[in-house]
């Protein structure tokens, strides 16, 4: 389960980054308020998801 955290941590940098890349650019606030908007409750979920997991 730690495993699938990590990617999912990775897979979020790489997000991150690239909303950071359109961030430099016009309406670049708007899309990163969008992609926090949609990873927040992910990741929320992967946390609780590999916390009950661990907790077994």
């Amino acid at each position: 389960m730690i495993c699938i955290g990590c990617g999912s941590f990775s897979y979020f940098v790489s997000k991150y980054a690239h909303a950071c890349s359109i961030t430099a650019t016009s309406g670049g606030i708007l899309s990163l308020l969008v992609f926090l908007f949609f990873s927040v409750p992910f990741f929320f979920l992967v946390f609780l998801y590999t916390y009950y997991r661990a907790s077994d």
